[in-house]
C-alpha cells in the first residue's frame, strides 16, 4: 500500500480488552499532563521561568491544531449516518448539562458570578482532544470529528444563549 493509499483509507477500528483500555488511559500524554499539573498544584511546586512560556505558547496552539486535525478527519460522505449521534450529544451538551448543572448549583447555593461560571463551562462545545481520545481507545474517530465540529459551530450560538437565560 502506497503513501497516498495510507493517507486516503479510514482508520482501521480495533477493540481494545481492558487492560487495553486501562493502559491507554495510564499512558494518554492528556490525562498525564492533567495529573502532572495537579501535582504541581498540590504540592505548590512552580515551573522553571524559562519553561512556562514555552508551555503557555503550546497550550494557545493547541485549539487550532486540534481543529486543523478534526477538519482533515471528516468524512462529509457519511455525515448522514451519524445525525443521531450529533443530535442527541448535542442535545445533551447544550441543553441537558447545562439545566442539571444550574439545578444541582441552586441548593449549593453559588452567587450568580460562579452560578454563570458553572453553567457556561458546561454549555462549551466538547473538546477537540475529544478526536485525539477516540482515536487512540479505538473507538468511532470520524464520527467523534463530526461530532466536535458540529458542536463547535453550534457553541457560537448556543454560549450566548445560555448567557441570556440564566437569571443572574
Amino acid at each position: 500500500m502506497g503513501t497516498s493509499d495510507q493517507l486516503t483509507s479510514s482508520p482501521k477500528r480495533h477493540a481494545l480488552s481492558l487492560t487495553g483500555i486501562i493502559r491507554q488511559l495510564l499512558t494518554n500524554p492528556l490525562i498525564l499532563a492533567c495529573v502532572a499539573g495537579g501535582l504541581l498544584q498540590a504540592l505548590h511546586l512552580r515551573l522553571s521561568p524559562g519553561i512556562e512560556p514555552a508551555l503557555r505558547a503550546l497550550g494557545a496552539a493547541s485549539m487550532p491544531l486540534g481543529l486543523l486535525c478534526i477538519g482533515a478527519a471528516l468524512r462529509f460522505g457519511q455525515a448522514r449516518a451519524w445525525t443521531g449521534s450529533i443530535l442527541t450529544s448535542s442535545a445533551m451538551k447544550f441543553v441537558l448539562m447545562p439545566a442539571v448543572t444550574f439545578l444541582l448549583a441552586q441548593p449549593l447555593g453559588l452567587g450568580s458570578s460562579a452560578l454563570l461560571v458553572a453553567v457556561l463551562f458546561q454549555a462549551l462545545p466538547t473538546a477537540s482532544s475529544s478526536y485525539i481520545m477516540a482515536r487512540q481507545l479505538g473507538g468511532d474517530a470520524p464520527m467523534m470529528a463530526g461530532i466536535t465540529a458540529t458542536q463547535t459551530l453550534l457553541g457560537i450560538a448556543t454560549v450566548p444563549l445560555v448567557m441570556c437565560l440564566l437569571p443572574v
